[in-house]
């Protein structure tokens, strides 16, 4: 957390929504304890604005991230979300700015990525767009996610055309799991939802955001 702020007010960013799920134990409501001192203390020193969603019970990953993503985009017209585990760039503040500003009014993108799996780009210094969402660092605006939401938690059918294909199945039997409760996830019904609705997410040329959550810290 202490990172990403401190990356995130090096870039220029003077507006924060933190959300915190309820604790699953003793020692990591003791670790919430620590988080909430210092950005009390943070926003006491430095001209930032920080507001907190505290909850009190442990929704999980799925419900704890899109309600926090309602909360953040209910009270923004677009903005940038970054999940704890991650250490994000200066060059991706750069990035996602701009491409928020010239693709506000584009229908066909619904997101913006920071991080890229593919091969890099770096050279030449061309983006790519991917009808999968890379959510390892990313923005979109408020006015795609009101169609994105609802699509995401509702029912969805594969159209005719996609019924042979292994990989429309792959995600959304992925997506029927999730909403059944069988699996905690939001990414994969996010990643049904755009593929079908052949939308994009514009990938950068290279690699920006490092995700360290694979230790025993990671949900």
């Amino acid at each position: 957390l202490r990172r990403i702020i401190e990356a995130a007010q090096e870039a220029g960013v003077t507006r924060f929504y933190v959300a915190i799920d309820g604790p699953r134990n003793k020692e990591i409501e003791a670790s919430q304890q620590v988080m909430h001192e210092y950005l009390d203390g943070y926003a006491r020193n430095v001209d930032l604005e920080i507001k907190i969603w505290q909850r009190d019970e442990n929704l999980g990953a799925a419900t704890s991230v899109l309600t926090a993503i309602n909360w953040f985009l209910g009270n923004e017209q677009a903005g940038i979300i970054l999940e704890d585990d991650l250490v994000p760039s200066l060059d991706f503040f750069e990035f996602v700015s701009l491409a928020l500003d010239k693709y506000r009014d584009d229908t066909e993108v619904w997101s913006i990525a920071g991080s890229r799996i593919l091969e890099s780009n770096a050279a030449s210094g061309v983006s790519d767009w991917s009808t999968y969402p890379m959510i390892w660092g990313w923005a979109t605006w408020d006015s795609k996610w009101k169609i994105m939401y609802p699509l995401l938690v509702g029912k969805s059918r594969l159209p005719f055309y996609s019924l042979f294909s292994p990989t429309a199945n792959f995600w959304a039997v992925g997506a029927k799991r999730a909403k059944r409760g069988m699996i905690d996830a939001w990414d994969i019904p996010l990643a049904n939802v755009q593929r079908l609705s052949k939308k994009y997410s514009l990938i950068p040329p290279t690699n920006l955001v490092t995700n360290i959550g694979f230790d025993k810290n990671a949900t």
